[in-house]
């Protein structure tokens, strides 16, 4: 697999762009840098992005998210499915339209602590959620 990652969101400025080709509003503080990276989900929960993986040979937008309110304990799966959904919805699926035109496949990972990619850790809980857009909005896929 060709991958291409897409980490710079290390700082507030390409969170900013991100959020602007994403169509999403960030407030800025007074010397103009976002006040916060993260997203507040339908759940209540707030996550990050860090990292996107363009994967060229199947054409597939990986977003890769921290939220550290995720756990096994507690941890609604509806409400989890309505926010993997809603960071497909309002955020992957615009960022991807802009970057890559064409492209439909997108795949939502969701983990309590960030891993690099492909690593597993048992201590650490993974969701991952693959989505076909349609239109503006993101349907489950199993591919």
């Amino acid at each position: 697999m060709k991958t291409k990652p897409y980490s710079m969101l290390t700082g507030f400025c390409a969170t900013a762009m991100l959020a602007l080709v994403a169509g999403m509003a960030t407030p800025l503080s007074a010397d103009g840098t976002p006040e916060s990276r993260w997203l507040e989900l339908p759940s209540g929960m707030s996550a990050e992005l860090i990292e996107i993986i363009w994967d060229e040979d199947d054409r597939i937008g990986r977003f890769r998210f921290v939220a550290p309110a995720l756990s096994d304990d507690g941890t609604d799966d509806e409400a989890v499915s309505a926010d993997m959904h809603a960071l497909c919805r309002e955020f992957a699926l615009p960022v991807q339209r802009g970057l890559r035109p064409g492209w439909e496949a997108i795949v939502i990972a969701l983990a309590e602590a960030p891993l690099p990619f492909g690593e597993y850790d048992p201590a650490v809980l993974q969701l991952f959620g693959g989505f076909t857009a349609e239109g503006a909005d993101c349907h489950w896929d199993d591919f």
